[in-house]
């Protein structure tokens, strides 16, 4: 979220082009050139204002120049702690294990309680396998699984 000031950015689609690609490599302009000169082929233009949030999906190519004196922002980007079990993991990122079901988006299911168990996790992101398979399990909402080598695989 930009707080004060107006930054300008430009965006790649999520398969970059060859000429995003190669400047993501090279570093041969700085963005803030892209003001007075064209920028690489493929890429969006935007200038965001105080109060504008832009997100990005993962691993979207992106560059930014301060277009005011005083810019200031907040940001952050996703991080998947160390602590976290590869099955917390793996719930974050919509995956169950081999893959044992699917099904369509879970989108507002007001039957499932709010808690911080996993299959609550997992309807939040709309993962409909992932609560699936986990009630399979005879996993209890408010509760996080515990997966064994036999139903799991091999443990990182």
């Amino acid at each position: 979220m930009l707080l004060h000031g107006l930054k300008a950015w430009w965006i790649s689609p999520k398969v970059p082009s060859a000429a995003v690609q190669r400047e993501s490599k090279e570093h041969t302009t700085h963005p803030c050139s892209w003001m007075e000169k064209q920028a690489p082929a493929g890429l969006t233009f935007c200038v965001q204002q105080a109060g504008d949030i832009i997100h990005l999906s993962d691993e979207m190519f992106h560059a930014t120049c301060n277009l005011d004196d005083f810019v200031l922002g907040i940001g952050a980007q996703g991080r998947i702690p160390l602590a976290w079990s590869p099955f917390d993991r793996d719930v974050h990122r919509g995956l169950i294990p081999n893959g044992a079901m699917t099904g369509s988006p879970l989108y507002a299911d007001r039957s499932i309680p709010e808690g911080s168990g996993h299959i609550h996790k997992a309807a939040q992101k709309n993962f409909s396998n992932v609560v699936a398979h986990l009630l399979t399990l005879r996993v209890e909402p408010g509760q996080n699984y515990m997966p064994s080598v036999n139903d799991y695989g091999v443990l990182e």
